[in-house]
């Protein structure tokens, strides 16, 4: 390639640069355009305050409806009644017990009901 080549090729490459030059924003362009920070809402001590005291009525009002309040613990009259029945085999519970605690000597039999059951049933 010779220098009069390299002329419209560095030309074209030119006007491509300013193409972009105007297509795209430069730094400097996107930071100056960069959004300025809004007004606060709570900038006065007032609303701050105010504010404030909000969150504590709320917590406050929350804390007492939550954990102050006692439910009443009702019972229905069917539970009642059931812890107060007895079964009529309930006698016969007494007759295993007993059977258990009951010593043999030695030689004697286990089986041997006459032995156990002196003294054990009424």
């Amino acid at each position: 390639m010779t220098v009069d080549d390299d002329a419209p090729l560095r030309a074209a490459f030119d006007e491509l640069k300013a193409d972009d030059g105007r297509a795209h924003s430069t730094y400097a362009g996107v930071v100056a355009r960069a959004e300025r920070p809004s007004a606060r809402v709570l900038t006065s001590p007032v609303l701050k305050l105010a504010a404030a005291a909000v969150v504590i009525v709320v917590a406050g009002a929350t804390y007492r409806v939550a954990y102050m309040h006692e439910p009443r613990l009702t019972v229905p009259t069917e539970v009642v009644s059931l812890v107060a029945w007895r079964p009529e085999t309930d006698v016969l519970l007494a007759a295993p017990v007993q059977l258990l605690r009951a010593q043999t000597q030695v030689r004697e039999s286990m089986i041997d009901l006459d032995t156990l059951m002196t003294g054990v049933v009424r």
